[in-house]
């Protein structure tokens, strides 16, 4: 495999076409996620598939606006590695 080809293959890019970080999930497992599937609380924000709490302190930022996740295997029901959020309207 060429060094161009496999490049392009390890890019990990969200719909709207930024990359996802490498730290989150090695390049893959990452997929946008509706507001639905979520609800804020205060502690944090937890993902309603799985039951996590997610602090709002490990939350990463969505250069999109939309929201994100990076879980095991790319499913609704792994383990989240990530949670990107769009910023919030002051």
């Amino acid at each position: 495999m060429t060094p161009l080809l496999l490049s392009f293959l390890l890019i990990h890019t969200a719909p709207s076409g930024w990359t996802y970080p490498l730290e989150c999930c090695s390049n893959h497992d990452c997929y946008e996620i509706s507001e639905k599937d979520i609800e804020e609380g205060p502690l944090g924000v937890k993902i309603l598939a799985t039951g996590e709490t997610w602090p709002y302190d490990r939350l990463k930022y969505s250069p999109d606006g939309h929201y994100h996740r990076c879980s095991v295997g790319g499913k609704p029901d792994g383990f989240t590695y990530c949670l990107f959020f769009p910023p919030k309207d002051s």
